[in-house]
């Protein structure tokens, strides 16, 4: 497999983020930019209709996962409404996430996980993306299954960086970081924490070390409730 969370021990680390990261993905789940969802699961905003859309787009997919169980973009859009309409269910207000909303996102976590079964060649990016909230702490807490998403995310995110020319995403990293910390995979998160840091400016190495120090702790807060954007786990601020 081209990149195996589970590869054993590696020599010195070097300053170079696809060959680090290569290490930190699970075995079978190859990575790259997500490819696009059918046309029934195009985002749509519709205020007080984007719930009703939502479910429908759900109906929709649950339809097609029928008649197709083993395609892949299938099993992709079934798991990404699945995850929609369960995060509808819980209003802004609430302050813990309901047993409703819980079941929403085990039917979404099932249906991904028949999605990697498949070992799909490119992941997709949109879909792991939601799914490293719905695997965190204060929703699943299935952590093995919530660094394996955001390893997705993180690579993509990598690969993003090379292609336009940017700064590796440090703040990315650190959130894989998070997740190998809280799944108990310390080597793992020792190695994406070290790619953090070689890719951080020089000047902000220091703090992006203590940021670390913080995640290996396990004092940082993970999502857990319907007030936090479920598109965007917590993790330490990087500041500007």
């Amino acid at each position: 497999m081209l990149f195996d969370l589970r590869a054993p021990g590696r020599k010195r680390f070097i300053q170079v983020t696809y060959v680090f990261l290569a290490l930190l993905l699970v075995g079978g789940i190859f990575v790259g930019v997500g490819t696009g969802l059918p046309s029934f699961l195009d985002t749509q905003t519709g205020g007080s209709d984007l719930v009703e859309q939502q479910e429908d787009r759900l109906e929709d997919a649950e339809k097609a996962a029928t008649a197709s169980p083993r395609d892949e973009r299938v099993l992709a859009s079934l798991a990404s409404a699945r995850y929609d309409v369960a995060i509808s269910r819980t209003g802004e207000d609430a302050t813990q996430i309901s047993e409703e909303t819980k079941q929403g996102l085990r039917s979404a976590a099932d249906a991904w996980k028949r999605y990697l079964a498949l070992e799909p060649k490119q992941p997709n990016v949109d879909v792991a993306r939601k799914m490293t909230t719905a695997f965190q702490p204060g929703y699943l807490n299935q952590t093995g299954d919530w660094a394996d998403a955001q390893a997705i995310v993180t690579q993509a995110a990598a690969e993003e960086a090379e292609q336009a020319g940017r700064r590796p995403p440090v703040a990315s990293y650190l959130q894989l970081v998070q997740a190998q910390v809280a799944a108990g995979r310390k080597r793992q998160a020792k190695i994406t924490g070290e790619t953090a840091i070689a890719a951080a400016p020089a000047g902000q190495r220091k703090a992006i070390e203590e940021q670390i120090k913080q995640l290996e702790s396990g004092d940082v807060p993970t999502g857990g409730t319907a007030a936090t954007n479920p598109e965007e786990p917590r993790t330490v601020d990087l500041g500007d």
